[in-house]
């Protein structure tokens, strides 16, 4: 019998590590990115510095159409993060950037609802969705 390889044993374990590597770095994430597959959205960058000192950072960044996705879980509740995150805001709006915001638990409960939105906002700032191309 041929033990099992890592993969197949620790199959979430692995798959989460490759999630991190691709630049998701939280739960939250890790569920904004399966919408991604599901839902047919382009993979988006992770991460992004918004700022010049590499202070602030996007959680999901589609550069091609200039739109930011942030997701809020509990933390942002806080007021200092929360301070941060509308000053993040603010240069993201006054470099016209879209900005949509999602409360960690709409992924859960209503991901169809967060890749429309996203998709409505990739469409209006350009994006042609893939199957317009194969006609």
């Amino acid at each position: 019998m041929v033990p099992p390889t890592p993969t197949e044993t620790f199959p979430l374990h692995w798959q989460t590590i490759a999630e991190e590597q691709d630049g998701v770095i939280t739960v939250a994430e890790i569920a904004y990115r399966r919408i991604e597959r599901r839902y047919g959205l382009p993979a988006a960058q992770r991460q992004a510095a918004v700022d010049l000192d590499g202070r602030r950072y996007l959680d999901v960044w589609y550069a091609p159409w200039r739109v930011w996705v942030e997701i809020d879980g509990a933390a942002h509740r806080e007021s200092r993060q929360w301070w941060d995150d509308l000053a993040r805001q603010n240069l993201g709006v006054l470099d016209d950037r879209l900005v949509l915001r999602f409360p960690t638990w709409l992924l859960r409960q209503d991901p169809q609802h967060v890749a429309a939105l996203v998709k409505l906002a990739l469409h209006q700032r350009g994006r042609i969705p893939d199957s317009a191309l194969r006609r």
